[in-house]
């Protein structure tokens, strides 16, 4: 009888572990099989004599990124800390008031460094800065291109107000005094954060579940650029916008509640004659607007948030070329032959300007 008991549990035991898998063949293609974490999932590991040792670890971690019913399992999960503890499951993912959500992220710039005031540039970073930024700026004036260093804010320096009362922010970041630093040396040098936070009242200026800026935010940002250059812009209330529902936002998802609980984003498109987009190569963009207020060419050569960037700068300009600074090339900027240049850095990633003239015109 006794052993009969013990197989009964060894069976029912066989069974739970199964029936996942089983579960998995027949719903499977119904589960959620995106990734969501802001990371690279481990890959299957190839056995060999050089990683045998390191094998059962390696394909641990590539069973459990891909356990049956995973992400719905987190989500279940994340959905109970945020809903019953207010918590976030992902240390990287700070849950602000209102549902506004932050970036925290020691190891991809530090912004809650900057927010906090704690982070600090050394006399020898902000000359290494200035100096490459004054080489790029007069060599890009040889060519007859006026040079514009553009660093939007972080969002939660803008957004202040929805920040958990832990977090006190300061009145200055690291990048701020970099920034009056390098404009008095000489730098064209642009920082739309008061701008930002003067509009951020009346609109809605970043997504309140991405880190990015949307294309509102962006708008204000680069008509800091065009005054700079002594350029006339509209109002940001004199545009026409559409709105439509936004799904995808990266903190969202970093949570794995973008469709449980932060599925009501926004998307804003700031409308015009410049809906086409002329691939010239994977890497190199170009936006044409025959109705654009100046018949100047600019290229855009920034991060990821220059993707909000384009509509805004083609109604200003007759052609926009864009590029992202992993994937440019000096070749591009040759042929676009532009009158103006926009080279973009988010707050939490300033530090990179020192390698400015080296990214424009190659090492």
């Amino acid at each position: 009888m006794e052993k009969k008991v013990k197989n009964l549990y060894l069976g029912a035991f066989l069974i739970f572990l199964c029936l996942p898998w089983f579960f998995w063949l027949v719903l499977g293609k119904y589960a959620d099989t995106s990734n969501n974490e802001n990371r690279t999932l481990a890959a299957m590991p190839q056995l060999n004599r050089d990683n045998w040792e390191d094998y059962p670890g390696q394909y641990e971690a590539y069973f459990n990124d891909r356990i049956p019913f995973r992400n719905e399992l987190i989500s279940f999960n994340s959905w109970i800390n945020y809903r019953f503890f207010q918590t976030s499951v992902n240390e990287n993912v700070i849950l602000g008031k209102d549902k506004w959500l932050f970036y925290d992220a020691v190891t991809d710039g530090n912004p809650i460094g900057d927010y906090e005031g704690n982070l600090t540039f050394s006399d020898e970073e902000l000359k290494a800065m200035e100096d490459g930024a004054l080489k790029a700026q007069d060599r890009l004036r040889q060519m007859g291109i006026d040079l514009a260093v553009f660093i939007p804010p972080n969002k939660e320096r803008v957004y202040a107000q929805y920040m958990p009362e832990r977090y006190v922010c300061s009145p200055a970041s690291r990048s701020d005094r970099m920034m009056e630093r390098l404009a008095q040396g000489g730098v064209h040098i642009v920082n739309p954060k008061d701008s930002l936070i003067k509009q951020q009242a009346k609109h809605q200026l970043y997504y309140p579940y991405d880190t990015h800026w949307n294309q509102l935010g962006a708008y204000v940002g680069i008509c800091s650029i065009l005054e700079s250059w002594g350029l006339k812009t509209a109002d940001l209330s004199q545009l026409t916008v559409e709105e439509s529902k936004r799904d995808g936002d990266d903190l969202a998802n970093m949570l794995n509640l973008g469709k449980a609980v932060f599925n009501d984003s926004i998307e804003y498109h700031i409308k015009g004659n410049f809906d086409s987009e002329t691939p010239i190569s994977d890497q190199l963009a170009h936006f044409e607007n025959p109705d654009a207020s100046y018949d100047k060419t600019v290229f855009l050569l920034g991060d990821s948030y220059r993707t909000a960037m384009k509509p805004g700068l083609c109604l200003y300009f007759t052609d926009v070329y864009v590029a992202q600074h992993e994937s440019y090339a000096y070749e591009m900027l040759e042929q676009a032959r532009p009158d103006y240049m926009i080279v973009e850095y988010i707050e939490r990633h300033s530090d990179r300007l020192a390698d400015i003239e080296a990214m424009i015109f190659g090492k």
